[in-house]
């Protein structure tokens, strides 16, 4: 504002040019935004006979009679899941557009939630998972032109000790960051990838660089026919540790191999 309205700010601006300013209200971004935000949220929700979940507090849950509605809040967005009543669900919208100004409501099997796309497969019991939008970041962060049919160089764990550091470190945090994004979502196959890429803090070289773009040349190889598919009866979570206590820990999720990334399978067929 001060740019634009110069002579109508002037007479505020300090010795040092900065102003000292009294906000009317919280706004997104202020240091205590979260916790009021989420006090309010919270309000609203109990106050309609929500209870917070033990296990997670962003976690909501209504039971009237034959009727249940669970929410899970990311911050602004809320996802509901509720029994099929048409009543019951118009119920809960119209208990956050009394409380605030602007609802934006998406219902179906296929939508959106904080940069995920979400697909459920009634008929097969399971859900698929694409981030289509980060991908496309990705690709324009990177400038990838190529796919890769794996995520990985045969020398990934290995440091080229020879190759110069980076002039732009942030730059590459910044793009392991994306990364990272994705791989904890839709992308856990890149996982061991990004693990090793992301502990070149500030120490970066131009062979760090390059593996980052084979990964970068995955997602692009892979992107108009790559998904995550659940399917819940035949998920197990394991986990592992190398022998070097604490430096790297490992999660996948063991799933049918005709269930989940099934490009990689035609692709190696």
């Amino acid at each position: 504002m001060l740019e634009l309205e110069y002579d109508k700010y002037k007479d505020y601006v300090l010795q040092d040019g900065s102003v000292v300013v009294e906000m009317d209200k919280l706004s997104y971004g202020y240091v205590e935004a979260a916790h009021y935000w989420y006090e309010t949220l919270t309000e609203t929700f109990t106050s309609n006979d929500y209870n917070t979940s033990e296990k997670d507090k962003c976690l909501f849950i209504k039971k009237d009679e034959n009727n249940v509605a669970i929410c899970g809040t990311t911050v602004d967005d809320c996802l509901f899941v509720c029994n099929r009543n048409d009543e019951w669900v118009a119920k809960q919208v119209k208990m956050l557009k009394d409380k605030f100004q602007e609802v934006r409501v998406e219902s179906g099997d296929e939508l959106g939630l904080v940069g995920v796309q979400i697909c459920m497969d009634r008929e097969e019991k399971k859900v698929i998972i694409t981030q289509p939008k980060q991908v496309e970041r990705i690709m324009e962060t990177f400038q990838v032109t190529k796919g890769a049919r794996s995520p990985a160089m045969v020398k990934l764990m290995v440091d080229d000790e020879d190759s110069p550091l980076l002039k732009d470190q942030s730059d590459y945090m910044l793009k392991c960051a994306m990364l990272m994004f994705i791989s904890q979502r839709t992308y856990p196959e890149i996982c061991p990838a990004v693990i090793k890429l992301s502990a070149k803090y500030n120490k970066a070289t131009e062979d760090d660089m390059k593996k980052a773009m084979r990964v970068a040349e995955y997602i692009y190889g892979t992107k108009d026919t790559h998904k995550m598919v659940l399917k819940l009866i035949s998920m197990k979570l394991t986990s592992a540790a190398d022998a070097s206590y604490a430096e790297v820990v490992t999660l996948g999720l063991h799933l049918p191999s005709n269930l989940l990334w099934q490009n990689l399978l035609e692709k190696q067929n």
